[in-house]
């Protein structure tokens, strides 16, 4: 009996749209709602992610330094400047613009 209920269960969740399938999206769909409604709870998750995060880069800081150094080493020079100018180009630009705004100032005052 247990044999045929788990063929039935795999038949189920191997075939998109079933009656298995719409079950579980329903009941997954109704979850995530009340989720997106319940703030303290999903502050219990930020938390949870916050802490796990955490634990994990305090567990683990070497193993991310050196697969981070790995990264870098494997980059040109030019690919380097390339990926800091995409990530932080507009914020460099803004501290260029105004740490030249600045000197113009102090050198008036």
């Amino acid at each position: 009996m247990l044999s045929r209920l788990r063929g039935t269960l795999e038949s189920e969740l191997d075939s998109p749209g079933s009656d298995l399938d719409q079950l579980m999206v329903r009941i997954l769909r109704e979850r995530l709602e009340a989720f997106r409604k319940d703030p303290v709870q999903q502050g219990h998750v930020d938390a949870w992610v916050r802490d796990t995060a955490i634990s994990l880069v305090d567990k683990r800081h070497k193993k991310i330094g050196e697969m981070v150094q790995s990264s870098l080493d494997k980059l040109s020079d030019l690919d380097l400047v390339a990926q800091i100018e995409d990530k932080v180009g507009d914020d460099l630009q803004y501290i260029r613009l105004n740490g030249a705004s600045w000197v113009d100032w102090s050198v008036q005052s």
